[in-house]
């Protein structure tokens, strides 16, 4: 059984640690995200569809139940399965990636005949809004939170981590891989040169180097149990 740090906002750390459990980890939430919502005027329609990259956008457009029928492309699994908690109708899950989302948002564009509608967070990659402009596709870009670093005290961190180290951390986001170096530099005595360091695509991974990249584990598609599962298979084969 590892002890698994994690990173995210209070929220999504939370669900987190149920899939962490399931796999028969120990998960130790010490969020140094924190996630503010927005309330942005609703931009006057009509849509052909919602492209949704963050479930952090879902409380957003469940405030709208206008919009709950229309045709919904979620990033991923979590995201999907945010908007059918929130009674959106129709909701496909994408294959992980925003950049990946830019076919299929074309195919419902093209079906639906109307401009689609994104909300996503202030800072956000730009490859879905280039790739859907670079084929014409219009879209109407909303931004409906504020995702900011959030500097966890010593006596958070000393609580989470009474027992040492964690045996790897959670590392879901370019944000989150800059938190832990953050952290580690500020409690190197917390955080030991053997944490394994779980990296959801290669893109996080890349910001890690020499000693720190042969503790990476890098996950086979971008999906959160995907992720935990190939850390338990390398942990049987002997990672730890």
């Amino acid at each position: 059984m590892a002890r698994i740090l994690i990173l995210r906002a209070r929220q999504a750390a939370t669900a987190t640690a149920v899939l962490v459990e399931s796999f028969g980890d120990t998960p130790l939430l010490l969020p140094t995200r924190q996630v503010e919502q927005l309330d942005p005027p609703a931009p006057l329609g009509p849509f052909g569809g919602l492209v949704v990259t963050s479930a952090n956008a879902v409380s957003y457009l469940a405030r709208h139940p206008e919009w709950c029928r229309l045709p919904a492309l979620a990033v991923g699994g979590a995201t999907a399965q945010a908007l059918r908690a929130a009674r959106f109708e129709v909701v496909e899950a994408g294959p992980g990636t925003a950049e990946e989302l830019v076919v299929p948002a074309i195919a419902l564009y093209r079906k639906a005949g109307l401009p689609l509608l994104y909300p996503t967070g202030i800072v956000r990659r730009p490859d879905l809004e280039v790739g859907l402009a670079e084929a014409g596709v219009p879209c109407r870009t909303i931004e409906v939170y504020r995702d900011r670093s959030r500097e966890p005290s010593g006596a958070d961190v000393d609580a989470v981590l009474a027992q040492g180290p964690p045996d790897a951390v959670l590392l879901l986001s370019r944000a989150q891989a800059q938190d832990f170096m953050a952290l580690r530099s500020r409690f190197p005595d917390r955080l030991g040169d053997a944490v394994a360091i779980l990296c959801l695509s290669p893109r996080i991974a890349a910001l890690f180097e020499g000693a720190d990249a042969a503790r990476v584990v890098v996950s086979e598609k971008p999906e959160l149990s995907a992720l935990l599962a190939r850390y338990r298979s390398l942990c049987i084969s002997g990672l730890d």
